[in-house]
């Protein structure tokens, strides 16, 4: 369900608002479980829902991804798993900046604002001139 508001919201569809909702709901799983593997694959779910606003949490979902990996095979033998998942990751890349080139998308009126910098970069910038 988060998965699919967030999408409506990156095409405009649905407000902020309710998607947000749906998103922290995401992120509630993981505090109210005990399971440190579904903590970390809602966690994941939750910054790939939040990346819609702020580009940034797609390194959340990475991370977090990246971590229930390594829960769920050990640390030992978790390598195979994790270069896959890079692989993964690698292939999407290519395939979304075609998408993006070449097919036609829908994309709310706020994502086709280009910003030069986004939030966290401001406010890292911000905090470093103190």
């Amino acid at each position: 369900m988060a998965l699919d508001l967030c999408t409506k919201w990156m095409q405009g569809h649905v407000k902020m608002p309710q998607a947000k909702k749906a998103l922290l709901s995401v992120h509630a799983i993981a505090k109210e479980t005990n399971d440190v593997y579904i903590k970390a694959l809602a966690h994941a779910i939750g910054q790939a829902c939040g990346s819609v606003h702020v580009e940034t949490h797609a390194f959340g979902l990475v991370m977090y991804e990246m971590t229930s990996i390594v829960i769920k095979y050990g640390i030992d033998d978790c390598i195979p798993y994790l270069e896959e998942k890079l692989e993964y990751y690698q292939r999407m890349l290519v395939e979304c900046d075609y998408r993006i080139k070449y097919e036609e998308l829908e994309w709310a009126s706020f994502l086709k604002v280009d910003h030069p910098k986004n939030k966290e970069q401001l406010l890292f910038e911000k905090t470093q001139k103190r």
